[in-house]
């Protein structure tokens, strides 16, 4: 069986909670590093989705109120 070239082996992603979307978003653009984002209401969460040189994609978790 062959592996996809998605894969980046035993870790999918890893999660931290965060403050300073502002600054994040910023520092992201600036580098030219492309980011998704989406809010999930029912948790009062925004999450910033990036992923490391690896392909392990990084979710940092804001507080709603920061969106």
């Amino acid at each position: 069986s062959q592996e996809s070239s998605n894969a980046t082996g035993t870790i999918d992603h890893i999660a931290f909670t965060a403050t300073g979307l502002a600054e994040m978003r910023e520092r992201l653009v600036r580098h030219g590093i492309p980011y998704q984002e989406r809010t999930v209401p029912n948790l009062m969460l925004h999450q910033l989705f990036v992923k490391d040189p690896n392909g392990v994609m990084i979710e940092l978790n804001y507080p709603a109120s920061e969106a």
